[in-house]
């Protein structure tokens, strides 16, 4: 540990004997950049210490003041650095000089750190500052006791009152009221430097042999060759300070106690010394000359020098413990790398089949689920990820945050734009002679006229509507598609889709699933594709699709009905490219129906009455949300508001379930998608049964699953040999009872009820189900004979109320959907339209808002956009944006420096640079600390974190220029805007406080577009804000503002609510000004005066943002 106290002592107290009795050649040395300009190196001369604790320097400088008729001054810091106990038994009565090396290493190392943030206060022309001038003058001592005589290795650090700038010497600084100075940052940061003393000794441990284990917070470690049990025996002092603050106290408290229990030192000869350690070891079995001799055996027999740093150690398999760029731990077992580009290519290939861009931690955890879990896994997943860097198959997407995109996007994006620039330009698409010929082409208008005019090889074909506009809008491509001689091939989008598409007889003969884009489509010059929900096609897939199109000649039409889109989407990289868009303006935007209410119990209860009401009625209804948890609580409350309609009846039995995970050929070979408890079914054809299995165990070390059947049988498979015969399932429970309506997940009954089935419960007893399908066209119609299930099985049932958003497919029917103010966006709807006519929507928004926002559109930016902005090379081209990519910082200490970053600036906005790299280390120990540090200097060498006036304070720019945008919002709103009121009447005023009054006046009276109003809780703010809305509302109706309230939480947004203001969150406000304005409009807040309320709970970018947005509004 660290404590720091001031120097009390002189060069006598800090090299005498009192102080050390075992150790021989432990005078001091000096240290530091300063220490040099004075002439000061190698052992230290008592005389000149003691010169220099007194301020007298040797070119007669004396840094000294008057006090009383006398000359006094500070003599500076004692920063002592104790070593573990542990390794204090080992060095000290075991003699391993290597250890006490170490240790010196370390606090020599620590202290050099601190020399970095040294400072000093210069006063000009009547302004003082604090100055950073990076050097020291320092003397280090070692001693091997303690105050209770036991062995403790510690070096006292002691950091002189004395620096240089520019040109002279000054005492260090302080500054009590900022803490800036370099004397409060010590007391500040001791437990960072304390870290950092450890971290630079753990390597040092190692490189011995030894092997370093947790023992505490703040990288406190012990060695694993000392029992428990020898540490205690020599702890006596530890004890000390455990009885006066307790054992949990935190780090802060044990160095204020360890100062507070000092007593005087007493003086033994070293021979004595030794003899009283050894005998504290009778009845303990620990032999240090053995465990010594057991470690140098796992030494290397001598340090090598790495590259990078002159001096820098070695560990025992060669991996440079510290230096610029040292971030790997290469394995050197066979095959392990060949291992570990497997897993990582099949990580990022699993991630890029799912979403476009992925942050680092989504990439390493995909890749540490494929390896084998042993020592070293994730620093090698680590180096996995930064070789894929570095071959650009990983692609940073912006600066900060490890936000990638995969090369195999990239590629794609790039190979569908140039496929779809060559198709548009092939030439139009074929119609037979005799269809010209016969006039046999059918009489259309609109989107179809123009397709028949046009005949184009590739087209989007856009618009809004339910899934029979869809049907319908299919039926005339169809038909105008075979009128011109060309044969028809529709990819539908899922089982439910192809199904409802199957029940036209137009469409039933020509439907196919995407599955099909994997193989080889009969296509030729003669046909026509027709992709139904196309927004939904991937990369990949639009891929495969152009390649068969351009090979054979064949018309693409993709059908954008506007469900979902967002980044990677192929048909945002299409309308990029510039392909035909054709829009259908033959649907209304869908009717909706809106239910507001804030309180989210009461929101679920009043749909699942709606719910229940339907039903009794006949009606054909579905509920909606998004979200297992959700849709758990909402089927919770229909069955009760069901029950309480007596359409559930009898006692409830619980029933085990098995519940399907999808499996596909990336997550299937996964350890992450296992659990022990699991159930796995294989259908053996040869036995032609399904076997079942439960997983037993889940080997993390070999990857390996042990499965064990109902007859007690255990069979072993590798992950990576599972195939595509295996089926997997979740176990779970439902309550079920008499009336409830189930979906079948998967088959059941013998195959006599199939996945996607609906049943519903006639009977629940002497421990069976009896149920009865239900109509196929969504009611409530009881169709065939009943079936009886064994319940002492798992069964293959879920409740069938609520689904996700837009699962089912239906033409008609209710919609009952809950949504939160996210998800009300037009393509959410369009998916609700999927399941339905008549969409009811139960949403927290008010009503205006819900409207608002069922408006707007959002913009989409594809990948290679994204990674154009994140380089600054907007209008380059990919390929420059590529090369800028990889050059941004992706190494392991550039994220441990990221994520330290928001963990230091919870306590304080600018900070010391040690106390960032002590929280970098805890969140990465792995890395090294000189990796660490560069990565520090690096971001401070370009800019990206900033000084303030030189100080040796640091700040993010992006917070810097945060604020200074703050400053910049404020002062051009001075006098930028006309009072609400010339002068607010004293009668309305009767009552308020003399602060309520002054504030109420300030507000309306103001010119300014900004105001503050501060105060602590419970001296009225809430009755100013009634105040100030009464006097508004004697404003004519034309000059009145609209009063509008912004909070950073719902409870502060309800208690506006209360007092008649219209509230709103303050992130939902900004979110709908962004989209509001990236869609094109320029939202207008002149009529508009914001409250925003508890604003001191707001961070300083959210307040920027909403400033900016008031501003550019016209707001106040």
């Amino acid at each position: 540990m660290l404590s720091v106290s001031v120097i009390s002592g002189d060069a006598a107290y800090y090299s005498g004997a009192e102080n050390v009795e075992t150790l021989e050649n432990a005078e001091g040395q000096w240290l530091g950049k300063g220490a040099e300009a004075l002439g000061l190196s190698g052992a230290v001369v008592p005389d000149r210490l003691d010169a220099l604790l007194q301020g007298h320097l040797p070119d007669g400088t004396r840094l000294t003041r008057q006090k009383d008729g006398k000359e006094t001054n500070r003599p500076g810091l004692d920063l002592t650095f104790g070593a573990p106990k542990s390794l204090s038994i080992l060095a000290l009565l075991g003699g391993d000089t290597r250890l006490t090396e170490a240790h010196n290493a370390a606090a020599r190392q620590a202290m050099l750190e601190v020399e970095r943030s040294v400072n000093t206060r210069l006063t000009r022309d009547g302004v003082t500052r604090t100055v950073a001038t990076g050097n020291m003058v320092a003397a280090l001592f070692t001693h091997d006791t303690n105050r209770a005589g036991e062995m403790h290795l510690h070096d006292h650090g002691l950091l002189l009152n004395l620096t240089q700038a520019e040109g002279k010497w000054h005492a260090l600084g302080s500054d009590t009221r900022h803490r800036s100075g370099i004397r409060e940052m010590v007391y500040d940061m001791k437990l960072a430097y304390g870290q950092l003393y450890r971290e630079f000794l753990r390597p040092g441990v190692e490189a011995a042999g030894y092997t370093p284990v947790d023992s505490g917070p703040h990288g406190m470690f012990e060695l694993a060759e000392v029992p428990r049990a020898v540490v205690e025996a020599y702890s006596q002092r530890t004890a000390q300070i455990d009885a006066a603050v307790g054992r949990e106290a935190s780090a802060l408290s044990r160095a204020v106690a360890a100062l507070d229990t000092r007593q005087s030192k007493t003086f033994v000869d070293g021979d004595t010394r030794r003899a009283q350690w050894t005998a504290t070891l009778d009845g303990l079995d620990f032999d240090p000359a053995a465990v010594i001799a057991a470690a140098k055996a796992r030494s290397q027999p001598e340090r090598d020098v790495g590259p990078g740093i002159p001096g820098e150690a070695l560990s025992p398999k060669g991996r440079p413990l510290s230096g610029p760029g040292v971030d790997t731990l290469q394995p050197d077992s066979p095959g392990a790398g060949a291992l570990l580009q497997a897993a990582v290519t099949q990580a990022v290939s699993a991630l890029s089949d799912k979403k476009a861009q992925f942050a680092y931690s989504e990439v390493l955890a995909a890749v540490v689920s494929r390896l084998p879990a042993e020592a070293g896994m994730v620093q090698r997943a680590r180096d996995g990820i930064e070789a894929a860097r570095a071959q650009g198959r990983l692609v940073a997407l912006d600066r900060d945050k490890g936000l990638f995109t995969s090369d195999i996007h990239l590629l794609d994006e790039l190979t569908l734009r140039q496929f779809a620039r060559e198709h548009s330009e092939s030439g139009r698409a074929m119609v037979s002679g005799a269809a010209l010929l016969s006039g046999r082409l059918p009489d259309v208008t609109g989107v179809y006229a123009e397709l028949a005019q046009a005949r184009d090889p590739l087209a989007v074909l856009a618009g809004r509507g339910g899934m029979a506009v869809q049907r319908g809008r299919m039926e005339q491509l169809t038909d105008l598609a075979r009128a011109q001689g060309r044969q028809v091939m529709i990819l539908a989008a899922d089982n439910r889709s192809a199904r409802f598409l199957g029940e036209s007889e137009t469409l039933a003969g020509s439907l196919v699933g995407r599955s099909a884009l994997r193989e080889e489509l009969p296509l030729s010059a003669w046909s026509t594709v027709i992709v139904t929900e196309a927004e939904s096609l991937t990369l990949k897939e639009s891929v495969l699709l152009l390649t068969q199109a351009r090979a054979s000649g064949a018309q693409i039409l993709l059908m954008d009905s506007g469900k979902r889109q967002g980044t990677g989407s192929a048909l945002s990289v299409l309308k990029d490219e510039a392909v035909v868009v054709r829009a259908f303006n033959d649907a209304e935007k869908p009717s909706v129906q809106l239910v507001s209410e804030p309180d989210k119990k009461v929101r679920y209860q009043a749909l699942a009455q709606e719910y229940a009401r339907e039903v009794m009625a006949g009606q054909t209804v579905v509920a909606q949300v998004a979200g297992a948890r959700e849709q758990r609580l909402l089927t919770a409350d229909i069955r009760d508001a069901l029950r309480a309609e007596g359409m559930l009846a009898g006692a409830e039995v619980r029933v085990a379930t098995l519940s399907p995970v999808w499996l596909d050929s990336k997550n299937r070979l996964s350890r992450e998608t296992y659990r022990a408890g699991m159930v796995m079914e294989r259908w053996q054809a040869e036995a032609r049964e399904m076997q079942r299995w439960h997983i037993d165990r889940v080997g993390e070390e070999t990857n390996i699953l042990r499965l064990v059947n109902e007859a007690g049988a255990v069979r072993t498979e590798k992950i990576s040999q599972l195939d595509s015969q295996w089926r997997l399932y979740a176990p779970g429970e439902i309550a079920v009872a008499t009336g409830d309506t189930l979906k079948v997940t998967g088959s059941e009954a013998r195959g006599k009820l199939k996945a996607q089935e609906t049943v519903q419960v006639v009977g629940t007893q002497d421990g069976t189900l009896t149920l009865m399908r239900v109509g196929a066209n969504g009611d409530n119609a009881r169709e065939g004979k009943a079936l009886t299930l064994d319940i002492s099985q798992p069964l293959k049932l879920a409740h069938g109320y609520v689904e996700p958003v837009g699962q089912s497919v239906r033409a008609e029917g209710r919609v009952l959907a809950a949504l939160s103010g996210r998800e009300m966006r037009d393509e959410v709807i369009n998916q609700l339209v999927r399941s339905g006519n008549d969409i009811r929507l139960f949403t927290a928004l008010d009503p205006v808002r819900a409207d608002a926002k069922l408006a707007r559109h959002p913009l989409v930016r594809v990948v290679s956009a994204q990674v154009e902005a994140a380089t600054g090379t907007q209008g380059q081209g990919t390929d420059a944006a590529l090369d800028a990519a990889a050059a941004l910082p992706r190494t392991p200490a550039a994220q441990s420096v990221f994520l330290a970053l928001s963990q230091v600036q919870h306590e304080r906005m600018a900070f010391q640079a040690p106390r960032l790299l002590s929280a970098a280390i805890s969140i990465n120990p792995t890395v090294p600390v000189m990796a660490i540090r560069h990565e520090i200097d690096r971001q401070v060498r370009d800019g990206e974190l900033v000084s303030p006036e030189n100080s040796s304070l640091l700040v993010p720019r992006e917070t810097f220029e945060t604020e200074k945008a703050i400053i910049r919002h404020i002062a051009e709103g001075k006098g930028a805007v006309a009072p609400l009121m010339p002068a607010v009447p004293d009668a309305l005023l009767q009552g308020l406080t003399q602060g309520q009054q002054t504030a109420t006046r300030m507000v309306l009276e103001s010119a300014d577009r900004f105001t503050a109003v501060q105060g602590y809780a419970g001296v009225g703010k809430t009755t100013q804000f009634r105040a100030m809305l009464t006097a508004l509302d004697t404003l004519p109706a034309d000059q009145r503002p609209e009063v509008v309230g912004l909070a950073p939480t719902h409870r502060a947004v309800e208690e506006m609510q209360s007092v008649g203001v219209r509230a709103q969150t303050l992130d939902s406000f900004l979110f709908e000004d962004r989209q509001a304005r990236q869609n094109g409009e320029k939202p207008d807040y002149g009529r508009t005066l914001f409250l925003v309320d508890e604003a001191s709970m707001v961070g300083n970018r959210a307040m920027s943002e909403a400033y900016q947005a008031v501003a550019a509004g016209g707001g106040r």
